[in-house]
């Protein structure tokens, strides 16, 4: 389980996949076992980078959609409990390795972004 912390939009170019942003969020895990992948997590501050499509509506709300798998994400602050300095350090951190991962997301999908990261 994870609580989101921080999150920002990227638009990207039109695209053959109805893709329109990438999402970055930084967000605390409790870790352990992930049944997805079969792996054990780490407990601590993670940065989550993943192609989203997002839909404004009239009533002023909006959706979101990903395909499964599309993103990625990596652990920038491991600690064993939530708090403000280990947030503020974990935002850092995720601030100095996000362009990498968007990067690395975008040549995965085949996508572009409009501020052209990729």
């Amino acid at each position: 389980m994870s609580e989101r912390i921080n999150e920002k939009f990227i638009p990207l170019k039109e695209n053959g996949q109805r893709r329109t942003h990438i999402k970055i969020e930084v967000g605390y895990n409790l870790g352990g076992h992930n049944w997805a992948t079969g792996k054990i997590e780490k407990r601590g501050y993670y940065l989550y980078v993943t192609p989203i499509a997002r839909y404004f509506h009239e009533n002023g709300c909006y959706s979101e959609s990903y395909t499964g798998f599309s993103g990625v994400k990596q652990c920038v602050k491991e600690c064993q409990r939530r708090g403000k300095k280990a947030e503020e350090e974990a935002i850092q951190n995720a601030d100095a390795i996000q362009n990498q991962l968007v990067e690395y997301v975008c040549n995965a999908n085949g996508l572009e972004t409009e501020e052209s990261e990729c």
